[in-house]
């Protein structure tokens, strides 16, 4: 079995230059909002032309269905956001960061994730169960939301190929 890991998408400064806007995002007014959507939308142009976005975080947002019945790209052209409007939306920042970065959660939970599937330890239950255990303790100890937890454990599970996605998913909304 191969090693799995986790890389973030290496930018060119250009692309460097447009990820810098995006930072006050969060924060921004109206007003304000008309550079970051620019900047959004020339980033995502630019990684797409280069073919930069790793084809699994692409099917995270255009194919799979985390929870309901729609894939996050079908969910923005039901609220009536389509074509390249979606990358120029509030809510793509979050997966534009995901796209760049891979699942927001702290390296080393990231990296103790990936220990315990690279080293495959057991059966595929008992590996589920350290697994689950593993993203309870970690939601606890690192003090994440559980909601944004578990979609990016979710991301996780889909980005290093482990097949219990939605058994973790659930590991993190659980923990207290």
């Amino acid at each position: 079995m191969s090693k799995k890991s986790i890389e973030a998408i290496v930018l060119t400064p250009k692309e460097a230059t447009l990820y810098a806007k995006l930072q006050p995002a969060v924060l921004a007014t109206e007003p304000e909002w008309a550079p970051i959507a620019d900047a959004m939308e020339k980033l995502m142009k630019s990684l797409e032309s280069r073919d930069a976005i790793p084809a699994i975080r692409r099917r995270v947002f255009f194919e799979l269905v985390e929870n309901g019945s729609k894939s996050t790209f079908e969910v923005f052209e039901s609220n009536g956001t389509k074509g390249g409007d979606i990358c120029r939306h509030g809510n793509f920042v979050e997966y534009l960061h995901y796209c760049i970065n891979g699942p927001d959660l702290p390296a080393a939970v990231i990296d103790g994730f990936l220990e315990i599937v690279n080293e495959d330890r057991g059966t595929s239950g008992m590996l589920m169960k350290e697994l689950q255990k593993y993203v309870r303790k970690s939601v606890r100890d690192y003090r994440l939301n559980p909601s944004d937890a578990a979609t990016n454990f979710w991301r996780l599970c889909h980005e290093v190929d482990y097949f219990h996605v939605d058994t973790i998913r659930r590991a993190a909304m659980t923990a207290k």
